[in-house]
């Protein structure tokens, strides 16, 4: 979290601009600790609107601002309407530092981690150094920290934001196998718990063990995918066996408990919180708050990296969609400019010569009109929008 959305933070919170001053990034966080302790709920809300950008119908919302006087105008109304008295000037000044501020740390951070973009060195449990070339979120050491001891990682953040990519890379930083699974509300237990099947002498029956239990016994990263779409009776068992260090396996005649070895990591990775669906996943499910204490520690907000987007993505596509981006965020509407849909369009800018009359084309199809008219785009531009 950088220095400006800490102060923004701290005034949604209840500390008013006048008392912030210059203050250092360690004492920003620990007022911002001792609130996330005293008030978490209150404190989650903020932080999923300044940090997050979750919620583009919040009060004060900086980065959704495309004009100081825009932002300036927000926070006076704001301030208003909770009867504290602040400065004109002051106000000015304020909103103008935040805007320089935001810039500029964005910026560095975006340049320290593209000089960590092409090799990061992790060291394992064992010791044993693994280098990981290529580009990473800036999340990306937290994640590997916490599968390199072992803890159960939530990964949360929205579509295409890279979530499966990086369970891929967490694998490859520790030197070990990987595998998964698409979770579904159709999806059975034996796909996690593996077969009886016909398959031992004269034909008798003989468990054979999916991914999971191959992962869970011998070692190596399993991802959940697209978990806050489970089954709520198969993620039953899913808690069974990531709490402790193993379970058992009636239909195993000859071996039923599996024990979990010492370099099994799971993920998952999801589009919610675990608190049911919401006006943009309308098929999510609620996860009860067993599961979610399971991966408690562990769970990391997966977003759009700017320093992968601006390493991997087309200059020229990178600017409108963050264009596009911020224009939804500015009016709510219920769209996303995921970094695969930057990809997929750099992919066919570099290779096929799409300009923007067909990146317009291919991304606003099945778009209303009304939201074309929010964001300044019409039905001509956009091809076959609705």
């Amino acid at each position: 979290m950088i220095h400006a959305q800490m102060r923004v933070m701290l005034h949604h919170l209840g500390v008013p601009f006048s008392r912030q001053g210059r203050t250092t990034v360690k004492v920003l966080r620990e007022q911002l600790n001792a609130i996330r302790l005293e008030r978490p709920d209150e404190y989650r809300k903020v932080e999923d609107i300044v940090v997050r950008r979750l919620d583009a119908g919040s009060r004060v919302q900086p980065a959704s601002f495309a004009k100081a006087e825009d932002l300036t105008n927000a926070i006076a109304s704001e301030v208003k309407r909770q009867r504290v008295e602040l400065d004109a000037k002051l106000l000015d000044k304020t909103v103008q530092m935040f805007f320089k501020e935001m810039a500029s740390e964005i910026d560095a951070k975006v340049q320290a981690e593209g000089k960590k973009l092409h090799r990061i060195e992790v060291k394992t449990a064992s010791n044993k150094v693994n280098k990981v070339d290529g580009v990473v979120p800036e999340c990306f050491e937290e994640l590997v920290r916490l599968a390199n001891q072992r803890v159960n990682i939530l990964m949360v953040g929205p579509s295409g934001s890279g979530k499966t990519h990086n369970a891929g890379l967490i694998a490859k930083a520790l030197g070990l196998p990987f595998g998964g699974i698409s979770c579904s509300a159709g999806m059975s237990e034996s796909q996690l718990t593996g077969w009886l099947l016909p398959t031992g002498a004269k034909g008798t029956f003989e468990h054979t063990p999916s991914e999971f239990i191959n992962r869970y016994e011998n070692g190596g990263v399993f991802l959940f995918d697209e978990f806050d779409g489970s089954d709520p009776n198969t993620v039953v068992f899913i808690n069974q066996a990531i709490a402790g260090d193993h379970f058992f396996l009636p239909q195993r005649f000859n071996k039923p408990m599996v024990k979990r070895h010492k370099d099994f990591v799971c993920i998952a990775a999801a589009n919610t919180w675990g608190t049911g669906a919401d006006a943009q996943y309308v098929g999510r499910s609620q996860l009860d708050a067993a599961t979610l204490d399971r991966f408690k520690t562990g769970t990391v907000y997966i977003g759009y990296s700017a320093a992968v987007e601006q390493a991997l993505v087309n200059k020229h596509v990178y600017e409108w969609a963050t264009e596009i981006r911020i224009q939804i965020m500015t009016h709510g509407l219920r769209r996303i400019m995921s970094t695969r849909t930057m990809l997929d369009l750099t992919k066919m800018t570099d290779n096929e010569g799409w300009d923007k009359t067909q990146w317009e084309r291919s991304y606003f199809t099945g778009w209303t009109q009304d939201e074309l008219r929010k964001i300044g785009y019409t039905s001509n531009r956009s091809g076959d929008a609705a």
